[in-house]
């Protein structure tokens, strides 16, 4: 999407990334990268070391909870190594990686730090994102078996292992490979954070190759089949996330109310979720509730529920969030969005006086840069007329698309997507004639009245156009969420709570008439593994491999 655009759209939106990251980092454990095997080590091992640790930033840069990443140990010899190489200062840039030549014991106290060794006694329960976890940079694990261990033995530190013993027997694999890679340790760290979910973080990036072990069985069971490479492509589908995969559903204000009651909804109906919110301990509360519900019987794997705690209501945090979905999610990046943020406040709330853009910022343009990015992700383009970049009131006010392509289909993607605005019945024409005494709500129901009319124009523009993409908008009335109850008490206004809907009952119903079924046992596809989306002509979202880690040994 493009008005005036002085930079690619691919290069501004990096930008913002990085301008974000060092704040969210900030909540984010640290990975410390032990950089004292490094030294005598063959010129060959450094090179494919330092793009190892040029993928940690990377991913590091494009996770939902990034993380502080440092470099400890760092010879001068190596580090010009990497310079030449790699944009050293641009990654320092971002606030959230540094590079120390001091010895890890110096950077980190062994009672705040766990040390991940293959070797290690007892496996990683999980992953706290308040701690350190250090990485040994291990070039050549045959002749140096055992070095991590043995320093954090020496060192005082605790040792964990990863999972993979269990997780493996899981997949059919009990024989397998167990070699892993600087790079992929560190994003299985940094998916653990996000979706505090096992199976989907090493399914990314434990690699699929074959053991000895593992290539013999097949050859013995299959002797017409000679070329073990081939065996493991055919098979690879069943060790990797699975084939079935649930399609996604992104949640923007998921941390309370009406959006936490969608996103409780659809993880029963067997979603995926990707759950977005200002407040990172709401939003963790809130996907701690969410995984409590139950998931529908017979899947092969649990839906995953994944955080991104970021500002909607900042053109750069709307950018973000999108731009970690495709790079966190691949391909199942979204495939439905619910904007459900905003506050409910009249036009007294002290937050309002302080701010007095805020209620249109987080009720109406947060929606409507969140579709934005959600158009752009699909693959669809238009332009906006006399929109210059970052300028929301443009967006809002200048609406105009005069040129599109259709969505496209593809991995973890319906050809049926979905826009779902949570506006308000404030924003009904005849609002103030069926309520009374609203004096107060002047400028809320302004910013709901803007929302039904920019939504319902929407689409009206999009049906001839982009006939695939379906934009529905549903306008709650008063509901018993914990914030109406705050408001109206702020208010002293008294309010028989037993006579207002409640919100789950009301989002049941309102999930009911949006096309937001999945079919989990609908017809599949014969190659591209299918979850039927149910609603007017709906098709299936095909779904391909989640993304693996480089594979290097």
């Amino acid at each position: 999407l493009a008005g005036a655009r002085p930079l690619s759209a691919s290069r501004y939106t990096r930008e913002a990334v990085r301008e974000r990251v060092r704040e969210a980092a900030e909540r984010g454990p640290r990975i410390v990268l032990d950089l004292s095997f490094v030294a005598d080590a063959p010129i060959a091992n450094r090179v494919s070391l330092a793009k190892q640790i040029s993928q940690v930033y990377s991913h590091n840069t494009g996770a939902p909870q990034p993380a502080r990443v440092t470099l400890a140990g760092l010879p001068e010899a190596f580090k010009a190594e990497l310079a030449a190489h790699h944009p050293l200062d641009s990654w320092m840039a971002t606030g959230a990686f540094e590079l120390v030549a001091d010895p890890v014991e110096a950077v980190v106290q062994p009672q705040d730090a766990i040390y991940l060794s293959s070797e290690a006694d007892e496996e990683l329960a999980e992953v706290d994102c308040a701690k350190t976890y250090i990485i040994g940079g291990i070039l050549d694990r045959n002749s140096q078996k055992g070095a991590t261990a043995a320093k954090a033995s020496e060192l005082g530190y605790t040792a964990r292992r990863l999972p993979l013993d269990a997780y493996l027997a899981r997949r059919g694999r009990p024989n397998a490979k167990k070699v892993l890679t600087v790079n992929q340790v560190a994003q299985i760290l940094l998916d653990m954070c996000a979706t505090r979910h096992w199976d989907f973080s090493l399914d990314r990036n434990v690699p699929s190759r074959l053991s000895a072990a593992e290539k013999r069985s097949l050859v013995e069971q299959n002797s017409d089949l000679a070329n073990t490479e081939s065996i493991g492509a055919e098979r690879e589908l069943e060790w990797r996330f699975p084939d079935a995969k649930p399609p996604t559903v992104m949640v923007v204000g998921a941390s309370a109310g009406i959006g936490l009651s969608y996103a409780k909804h659809l993880r029963r109906e067997g979603w995926s979720l990707l759950l977005v919110a200002r407040d990172p301990q709401r939003l963790a509360d809130a996907a701690a509730a969410v995984r409590k519900e139950p998931v529908p019987p017979g899947l092969r794997v649990e839906p995953v529920v994944a955080t991104l705690a970021e500002d909607c209501a900042i053109y750069k945090g709307v950018q973000r969030v999108f731009y970690v979905s495709e790079k966190f999610l691949g391909s199942l990046s979204p495939t439905a969005l619910i904007v459900s943020c905003g506050t409910f406040r009249w036009d007294d709330a002290p937050d309002l006086q302080a701010d007095s853009q805020l209620l249109r910022r987080v009720n109406f343009e947060s929606r409507v840069l969140a579709f934005k990015e959600f158009l752009r992700t699909l693959g669809t383009t238009g332009v906006y007329e006399g929109a210059s970049r970052g300028d929301s009131k443009a967006w809002t006010q200048d609406f105009k698309i005069v040129a599109t392509k259709s969505p496209r289909g593809g991995a973890g993607r319906a050809k049926r997507p979905i826009f779902v605005c949570v506006g308000s019945d404030a924003g009904s024409p005849d609002f103030t004639e069926r309520v009374k005494d609203t004096e107060d709500e002047k400028e809320y129901i302004a910013v709901m009245q803007d929302v039904r009319a920019w939504c319902t124009s929407l689409k009206e523009r999009l049906a001839p156009l982009v006939p695939e993409l379906k934009v529905e908008l549903v306008e709650p009335p008063l509901l018993d969420t914990p914030m109406a109850r705050k408001e109206f008490a702020r208010l002293g206004n008294s309010i028989d709570w037993s006579t207002v809907p409640a919100v789950d009952e009301w989002v049941a119903a309102s999930c009911a008439k949006l096309p937001l079924a999945i079919d989990l046992h609908g017809p599949m596809g014969p190659e591209d593994g299918a979850v039927a989306l149910q609603g007017d002509d709906s098709q299936s979202a095909t779904a391909d491999d989640a993304d693996d880690g480089d594979g290097a040994a």
